[in-house]
């Protein structure tokens, strides 16, 4: 009996973390064919399935006129694409083009959100959804149809040993439990300037770099490749010169100082996130020595480390309900 075809499309770095798991744990059962944002470091990270994958253009545009284009150049290029022809149904995460193509060949979707999400995002994906996969926290407050919802607990954390350089794709949490310090996430080009918190103080500090050509990687223990919005969510507080990183912080209420100018940021920061913003190490220095950490109350994450749902057992079961349906 041959096999049901699977299309998952990839936008991000982190979309494609969260796929090689995914991918790994489904394939055996479906054919594997993924759709990815041309990007040599999405690429790299997929290899590691080694399934068919086929590059779409879909990100990159300047103007509105140049968004159009790329837009329907993507949706022409997925329609004729034989992993997309071929499949039963689609996996997706947060590109639009996708979902329309999906949406027009009448293939089911399955949406994944992982956080930060954001509201524009689900209006263009989520609307087209046959089943939308979200973790708890969000799904009250977001304009999605409660119906074709299913919520996990907490975050998804994602963590790649490496033997020999394979990666095994195991999914656990970080275990934050044996942390007695306050934690401080800080991206990499801020170590120094931030230096004067271990100076200080005895803050546990986790080095974030989310360079594009590396990926994600955080420098603790043996540990690399991790889901960053997971970490943030133990922390006290965040630095970061990542805009991405600094929003996703502020957005689940951790303090945070965002280095350098950003209109999303300044915009959470008038809304009364709890972010702040620096121009300059001076600036930077005086807000953290400013900050009472003291009063800060870490996120109670024992849901993480033992009772904690697997997203991907979620998504297995919302695939065999739409095979059933």
């Amino acid at each position: 009996m041959s096999k049901e075809n699977i299309w998952i499309h990839v936008s991000n770095i982190y979309e494609a973390f969260f796929t090689v798991v995914l991918a790994n744990n489904l394939r055996g059962r479906y054919n594997i064919g993924i759709t990815y944002e041309k990007s040599e470091s999405i690429k790299k990270i997929l290899e590691k399935i080694k399934t068919d994958m086929k590059p779409v253009k879909e990100r990159g545009w300047k103007t509105p006129h140049e968004k159009i284009k790329k837009y329907v150049t993507a949706v022409k290029k997925l329609y004729t694409t034989k992993i997309v022809q071929n499949a039963t149904l689609c996996i997706n995460y947060s590109s639009p083009a996708a979902a329309r193509t999906a949406f027009g060949l009448a293939k089911p979707i399955i949406t994944v959100l992982t956080p930060p999400v954001e509201v524009k995002q689900v209006k263009l994906t989520g609307s087209l959804s046959d089943v939308i996969i979200i973790p708890k926290p969000y799904d009250d407050y977001l304009p999605l149809n409660k119906g074709i919802l299913k919520t996990y607990d907490g975050i998804p954390e994602m963590v790649w040993e490496s033997t020999e350089g394979e990666y095994t794709g195991l999914i656990k949490p970080l275990d934050f439990t044996t942390v007695e310090k306050r934690l401080v996430v800080v991206t990499e080009n801020l170590i120094k300037l931030a230096k004067n918190i271990v100076e200080r103080t005895d803050e546990k500090i986790v080095r974030i770099d989310a360079s594009k050509e590396q990926g994600v990687t955080i420098n603790r223990r043996s540990l690399t490749l991790c889901y960053i919005p997971s970490v943030l969510y133990a922390a006290d507080l965040t630095v970061s010169d990542d805009p991405y990183i600094s929003r996703a912080s502020a957005v689940i209420g951790v303090k945070t100082i965002h280095f350098g100018a950003d209109k999303l940021v300044e915009k959470m920061s008038y809304k009364g996130f709890p972010i702040a913003v620096a121009d300059d190490g001076e600036t930077l220095k005086d807000l953290i020595s400013a900050l009472d950490l003291s009063k800060t109350t870490r996120i109670d994450i024992a849901h993480l480390l033992h009772d904690a749902q697997n997203p991907i057992e979620i998504i297995s079961q919302a695939i065999n309900e739409l095979r059933n349906s």
